[in-house]
């Protein structure tokens, strides 16, 4: 049968896309021939937004209006110095930027009733960083190269903040009295402070012509909200000639991580949060050993076969069921900390013939992680 509607309901100006821009300048400026000055700045946006107009007859109309947008900005100076022969320097002073922002707007206005409704709820994250650097570059004799440095960077994060505005306006008519509402509400963590500060020393050392080493150590500090975490990291490599076609490599590290990425899973769009150690999220802590073989058939290619195992301590994920669109006030009380194990091995061939170069890989590879476990201190 046909059903009869007494409203007729049309949609105007539905619209709905996606588009990005990016800028990228790059400046350089030779003042001498020990003195170059490097500027650079990038910045991309991505926007995904739908907008719909809904009309019932004459006197109903509403809006809504979606938007998504996230993106990256970068800017950096840039001084290369030859203090000598032997010892160059590169001092730099950089900005960063990541933001997320989601919004919605709603608006309604019916004529007849003399009624007018607005509402908006807008997410947002990021993490802005200050970073100053020096770094130096030593070659003291033949068999050594020493690199050295140090860097401060001050971060400013946002983890998770969601605010909504509704504005409800009733004009008097001869069925009600006029009435007004103005709501404003934020919730989410506050913006957090934290520093961050490494110094690095490594010397690639060769001997006797068939052995050479990399051996360095980092020390890492950083202080939020009242707690400080230091970390040494050192590292070691090495590789051995065999003979003069065949060689072995091998080499370990211990790294510490103070800004984790929670990533969701559960969706395919880019709803990721920067956000740092804290009293209660500890600093993410790694062991790395790899080991490998590289034979050189000569007038053919190069085969390499390598292997790494990877343990890992306080990695982050959202619980079970929670996401960045959860109501939790405090970003710390949707995720879990657990620990990670990943090893694999790959084999690789590779060739230049000219100004020609092709390669052909396989890799196996094999990760676990387990988490909401109460030992997570390595």
């Amino acid at each position: 049968g046909a059903a009869i509607i007494d409203r007729e309901i049309a949609l105007h100006g539905a619209m709905m896309g996606y588009y990005f821009d990016d800028l990228n300048v790059k400046l350089n400026h030779k003042f001498s021939d020990r003195d170059r000055l490097y500027v650079s700045w990038y910045s991309g946006v991505d926007n995904i937004y739908f907008r719909l107009r809904e009309r019932e007859g004459r006197d109903y109309t509403q809006k809504t209006r979606f938007g998504w947008n996230w993106g990256n900005m970068v800017g950096a100076v840039r001084w290369n110095h030859v203090i000598s022969p032997r010892l160059f320097m590169d001092v730099s002073a950089n900005y960063t930027q990541y933001r997320h922002h989601m919004g919605i707007k709603l608006d309604e206005q019916d004529k007849e009733s003399k009624l007018t409704q607005h509402m908006e709820i807008n997410m947002r994250s990021g993490i802005f960083d200050e970073t100053a650097r020096a770094d130096f570059h030593w070659s003291p004799t033949p068999q050594h190269e020493v690199r050295f440095g140090t860097f401060y960077t001050h971060h400013l994060f946002r983890p998770d903040v969601a605010t909504v505005a509704f504005r409800y306006k009733q004009e008097q008519t001869a069925d009600a009295d006029a009435h007004e509402e103005n709501v404003n509400e934020r919730s989410g963590q506050k913006d957090i402070d934290a520093h961050e500060a490494q110094a690095y020393f490594e010397d690639n050392i060769t001997l006797w012509d068939v052995v050479k080493v990399n051996a360095g150590l980092s020390t890492s500090f950083f202080y939020v909200g009242g707690r400080s975490y230091f970390s040494p990291e050192p590292r070691l490599s090495g590789r051995v000639l065999l003979a003069d076609d065949l060689s072995l490599k091998a080499g370990y590290a211990y790294m510490s991580q103070y800004v984790h990425l929670l990533s969701n899973n559960s969706l395919s769009l880019p709803t990721d949060l920067w956000v740092p150690v804290t009293e209660r999220i500890l600093p993410e802590k790694a062991h790395q050993w790899a080991l490998g073989l590289f034979y050189n058939l000569k007038d053919y290619c190069d085969l390499s076969l390598e292997g790494y195992y990877k343990r890992s301590n306080n990695l982050l994920e959202y619980r079970e069921g929670v996401s960045f669109m959860s109501g939790s006030t405090d970003w710390q009380d949707k995720v879990a900390m657990g620990r990670g194990w990943s090893y694999g091995v790959e084999l690789m061939a590779q060739r230049s013939v000219g100004k020609l170069n092709g390669w052909v890989a396989y890799t196996w590879s094999h990760t676990r992680r387990l988490f909401d476990r109460p030992d997570m201190v390595l």
